[in-house]
């Protein structure tokens, strides 16, 4: 294995996610990397005897064909030197144009680093990148869903959290993500939603849900609505047999924080009690195998009847 890289992707942000993994993997900083022109230039040796990892940023096709040749045609002792202490190699052109240089970065016992093996590979790069990360399975499959296809979207939250270690990645929830998360320009925060359901208040809730849909996938709305009711239910289940509990007590005994969003569950899972709360619950889950393709359909039409229904049950 030698300490040569080729990091190809359309996305820069991607390309540059990666390359800062590949330099602290190497148990190095930015500092000790030099930027460099053509592969034969990697491994020089400075004027006081230092070498750096090497950056070569290809950003034409001509200059990934060079980079190709010389790494198949170097000997021993050039590749030696190219990668001590390391070359990355970052590339954005198309993936067509990069095949023979992530070959030769292979034959040569380098690292290959894609978002996506193929133009037949159907897994979302978004979840190779999540899945390494210690989150519980319902944040990261809020993560996924907020992706979508864009993975650029998540990258700097994903370097973020890992950096956290595994324990705290396991206490993240859903509600820590909201606010790090990117939001369009214009537009409003999913939550937003919430309230007007729990008021009952169906029109208010099917005019947020569809100026939410211009920039959310439904999938982020639906998985952000069933945190919120997971709540409910959790709080009306310990008030079915501790009617006399308090916020503080609630909070200690559920082991969340004693804010808002609790104080919002609290009041809603005494008005509905746990037997509609665990019916919305059920209802969701309906929802989401729906919108997921188990069911022929517009999902957003689907949406919006789980909506009215929801927004029913809510204020009984």
């Amino acid at each position: 294995m030698t300490n040569i890289v080729i990091i190809a992707d359309k996305s820069e942000a991607y390309v540059n996610f990666e390359r800062d993994r590949v330099i602290k993997d190497w148990g190095a900083q930015w500092a000790d990397t030099r930027s460099i022109q053509n592969i034969t230039e990697a491994g020089e040796v400075s004027l006081f005897g230092d070498a750096s990892i090497s950056i070569l940023e290809l950003s034409e096709k001509e200059a990934v064909k060079v980079a190709a040749e010389n790494l198949k045609g170097a000997n021993q002792s050039e590749l030696t030197r190219w990668s001590t202490p390391g070359l990355i190699m970052l590339t954005t052109v198309d993936r067509n144009s990069t095949k023979g240089l992530e070959k030769a970065v292979a034959d040569k016992g380098g690292i290959v680093i894609l978002a996506k093996e193929s133009s037949k590979d159907k897994t979302p790069p978004a979840q190779r990148l999540v899945d390494e990360l210690n989150l519980s399975r319902d944040v990261k499959t809020f993560l996924k869903d907020f992706a979508g296809d864009d993975y650029s979207s998540i990258l700097s939250l994903v370097k973020t959290l890992s950096e956290l270690s595994p324990r705290q990645q396991q206490g993240i929830t859903i509600d820590d993500l909201l606010v790090r998360l990117p939001q369009a320009p214009g537009a409003i925060p999913p939550w937003e939603l919430e309230p007007a359901i729990l008021k009952g208040d169906i029109t208010r809730a099917i005019e947020l849900y569809r100026r939410l849909a211009k920039t959310s996938h439904l999938l982020v709305v639906l998985a952000i609505l069933k945190n919120k009711f997971n709540l409910v239910f959790k709080v009306a289940s310990v008030l079915e047999a501790n009617p006399g509990m308090n916020l503080a007590q609630l909070a200690s005994t559920l082991g969340v924080p004693n804010n808002y969003p609790l104080r919002l569950a609290h009041d809603s899972a005494k008005r509905m009690g746990q037997k509609s709360a665990a019916n919305i619950i059920e209802l969701m889950a309906e929802t989401e195998k729906k919108v997921k393709g188990g069911a022929a359909g517009n999902p957003h039409v689907t949406m919006e009847t789980m909506i009215v229904r929801v927004s029913a049950m809510a204020r009984r």
